[in-house]
């Protein structure tokens, strides 16, 4: 299931607007030094264009809504089981079509080379009532429901490396946190961040920090590397257009491998992308810009997470367990016979994942390797 989707946050200009270019090139919120808020607000609807064919003009305008309706409710599916429930389900959606539906506009019809007709249309999709819609019917989970079978997941997020303490570091990672928050996670204190830092500094003798180590420390299930470049694609009269694509590498604290590299770019419902209009003479890489960017797009993000996320939870939860004396080659052999997933971490702990009850994982290794261990779910 997908988070709520968020629109682009909009700044205020304090002194007002006396006048704006006839024609701009992008969707733009207008954004001046004197920015004091963003604000953040659901997004219920969703524009759409779909092209429907059939036997007749009826039969074609029928499939047009039906394809409306797919885009819109598979955009909500991660696994294969997700999938067909919803197909199970459709029929139940095209019946309540007028619910979800409302058409803006014919863009295109015409004669199909059989005889029948198709229709091109742009339809405006109540998105949030689809996903209610899948919600009630056990489809998709609440966001509230997949914290809580990951144990409420927790996140560490520095921007460019673990240690830079910058101006756009702590816009970016102060925004990124609060949306995290606001949506069920939890997320390392940027100070306890940096404590974790300088005592990794310390401790490998003036060698590069390592994310993953600080992470472990914090008990983190995932680091996110966070990266925003701000740049001017358009001018006009007193007015400059920044876009700000943000850089997302996302690493499970287990492995220290990443899972998610991907650049992200804000969109208007037309699936065009978005750019700010700033005023006089502002710093493209100011406060509000920053903030506005990584506002923009942590919906994606947070998506991504999810899906990931979804797939890891059919593996099942994940453990940290430690052994002592160390597990012989057949014992470990063993132990990933048992368990969807193993790790061995540079302490000489191992990271698993279980699909089982902990307790019985643990009567199990017991009474198998007779050897003391410790079993921690992270």
């Amino acid at each position: 299931m997908k988070t709520p989707s968020f629109l682009a946050a909009a700044f205020l200009w304090a002194g007002g607007v006396s006048s704006l270019p006839a024609a701009l090139p992008f969707a733009l919120p207008v954004v001046s030094s004197a920015a004091q808020a963003a604000i953040i607000t659901q997004v219920s609807t969703r524009e759409v264009e779909v092209r429907g064919e059939g036997a007749n003009a009826n039969a074609a305008l029928m499939q047009a809504r039906q394809k409306a309706i797919d885009k819109l409710a598979f955009e909500f599916i991660h696994t294969q089981i997700e999938e067909a429930k919803l197909k199970a389900f459709l029929p139940a959606l095209y019946a309540h079509q007028k619910d979800y539906l409302t058409r803006l506009k014919i863009v295109g019809k015409g004669t199909l080379p059989d005889g029948g007709r198709f229709y091109v249309i742009r339809y405006r999709v109540n998105a949030k009532a689809i996903r209610s819609a899948m919600v009630a019917q056990k489809i998709i989970p609440e966001q509230s429901e997949i914290n809580e079978a990951l144990a409420f997941p927790t996140l560490a997020v520095y921007y460019k490396d673990p240690m830079n303490q910058s101006p756009m570091a702590e816009w970016s990672v102060q925004r990124c946190n609060s949306i995290l928050l606001n949506q069920g996670f939890q997320v390392v204190d940027p100070k306890v961040w940096l404590e974790l830092g300088v005592e990794d500094q310390q401790l490998s003798k003036g060698k590069a920090v390592s994310a993953q180590r600080m992470a472990l420390k914090a008990r983190a299930n995932v680091f996110l590397e966070i990266d925003v470049e701000p740049q001017v694609v358009g001018t006009s009269g007193d007015y400059r257009y920044v876009q700000a694509p943000v850089k997302i590498r996302a690493f499970e604290t287990s492995s220290g491998t990443p899972f998610l590299e991907k650049a992200y770019q804000r969109h208007d419902a037309q699936g065009n992308p978005e750019a700010l209009a700033i005023a006089g003479n502002v710093d493209v890489s100011t406060k509000a810009v920053i903030e506005e960017a990584v506002a923009g797009v942590m919906p994606m993000i947070i998506d991504d997470l999810t899906s990931y996320w979804k797939e890891a939870l059919i593996k099942g939860r994940q453990y940290y367990s430690s052994f002592h004396p160390p597990l012989t080659e057949a014992q470990q052999q063993q132990l990933k016979n048992r368990v969807k997933a193993y790790t061995l971490q540079e302490d000489g702990s191992v990271a698993i994942r279980y699909d089982g009850d902990l307790a019985d994982l643990a009567d199990q290794l017991e009474e198998q390797f007779a050897a003391a261990y410790v079993l921690d779910r992270m």
